[in-house]
């Protein structure tokens, strides 16, 4: 929200659902730096991402 209200154009990067590896299906890794296995019990990525969502309809955010 302070990047809206100071910047004439806001765009997010890397804010997508992030999943548990499943057998065979590759994936996007918990962080892109180091080995981290990812929690998914701590954080609702799912929730943030709506939420992101949400906020780029109400206001001149771009999702990327």
């Amino acid at each position: 929200m302070f990047a809206y209200q100071a910047c004439d154009e806001v765009s997010m990067y890397g804010f997508s659902s992030w999943k548990k590896q499943r057998e065979g299906v590759r994936q996007a890794p918990y962080h892109y730096f180091d080995q981290v296995q990812g929690v998914t019990n701590v954080h609702s990525f799912d929730l943030s991402k709506r939420v992101y969502q949400r906020l780029a309809q109400t206001y001149d955010i771009t999702l990327k």
